[in-house]
């Protein structure tokens, strides 16, 4: 597996902003839980996700060959840790939809990003 991505938010005064870093270290967990698999519409698609714990959230994007099960192990150590941790499946993988426009480049998938964190935030808050 890749090094993992994790993106985090960070208050800096009164505004929020994203940082990403990257971790290579192998981590594991007594706690063994499962995380959930849900669904969310973001930019124009539907984004199957999985979710584990509560708390701030944190990212985990994959790439090629990998998907979001590739962080089932980083999900419960953050949420272990307190985080709302999520691995969304992106464009393309199964089980999220293939876009109909057809588009994969890095400025959609960074859309998408956007997309994801202001659906889950919401949905996180109602």
């Amino acid at each position: 597996m890749c090094a993992t991505h994790i993106i985090y938010p960070v208050a800096t005064g009164q505004e929020e902003t994203w940082r990403m870093v990257m971790w290579s270290t192998a981590l594991t967990t007594a706690s063994g839980s499962e995380p959930a698999l849900k669904y969310v519409q973001a930019n124009g698609v539907r984004f199957a996700y999985l979710e584990q714990g509560s708390g701030p959230l944190v990212m985990f994007m994959h790439g090629f060959p990998d998907n979001a099960w590739s962080y089932r192990k980083q999900l419960q150590v953050f949420a272990d840790a307190g985080y709302r941790a999520v691995s969304p499946f992106l464009r393309g993988y199964a089980p999220t939809e293939i876009p109909a426009d057809g588009i994969f480049d890095p400025m959609a998938l960074g859309k998408d990003l956007e997309a994801l964190i202001a659906a889950l935030r919401v949905r996180f808050k109602t």
